[in-house]
């Protein structure tokens, strides 16, 4: 399978908040389009849940949901035009409402954006799940339909899916990320791994 350009940097412990996973990916959208796929509801309907609110302002709602009662459920802490979203996120694997941080920051490269995607205060128990949910759906999905692709379900399809698919306790066993895990990934791409975010 072909690489879709994500590129996975190292978990960093960050004591009593928890930890984070870090990652980023090169497209060739826009940051204009990737952040309208990050704050429009309609946009962001393409790519992470059939059924979105969100209000992309500092204390605005963030919502998803899918028919397979998968939710999401935070608020936007900031929105930089083309820049930068940051949002609280909970209420799916092992999460709370509004539990961990997740912070997307949007930055030009020659003719390319560069996405930086980090999600922070994850308890321990949740970090593998996280991390592979980012790999396996959303950051290639965020990728596909940024780039113009057509929306081929959602971030919180995949996961629903991935539940009734596969047995609790083998859906994410991946902490230091076996290709089976993440085929579009290639061995190369691993190796320029950065140990922070």
């Amino acid at each position: 399978m072909q690489s879709l350009g994500v590129e996975m940097s190292g978990l960093t412990q960050v004591g009593r908040k928890g930890s984070e996973v870090c990652f980023e990916i090169l497209t060739t959208a826009s940051p204009a389009t990737v952040f309208a796929y990050l704050t429009d509801s309609k946009l962001m309907s393409c790519w992470l849940a059939q059924d979105v609110m969100a209000i992309p302002q500092a204390g605005g709602v963030f919502r998803l949901w899918d028919p397979k009662d998968c939710w999401i459920e935070g608020a936007y802490i900031a929105v930089n035009p083309n820049q930068l979203v940051a949002l609280t996120w909970g209420g799916i694997e092992g999460l709370r409402n509004g539990q961990s941080i997740v912070t997307f920051t949007l930055e030009i490269d020659s003719h390319a954006t560069i996405v930086r995607l980090r999600h922070s205060h994850l308890p321990g128990s949740a970090i593998n799940v996280h991390w592979m949910s980012w790999i396996l759906f959303g950051l290639p999905r965020l990728k596909a339909v940024a780039e113009g692709a057509p929306p081929r379900g959602t971030y919180l399809g995949d996961i629903a899916e991935h539940r009734e698919d596969t047995p609790y306790l083998l859906r994410f066993p991946c902490p230091g990320l076996d290709l089976h895990c993440a085929p579009h990934l290639t061995p190369g791409s691993m190796d320029n791994r950065s140990p922070n975010c």
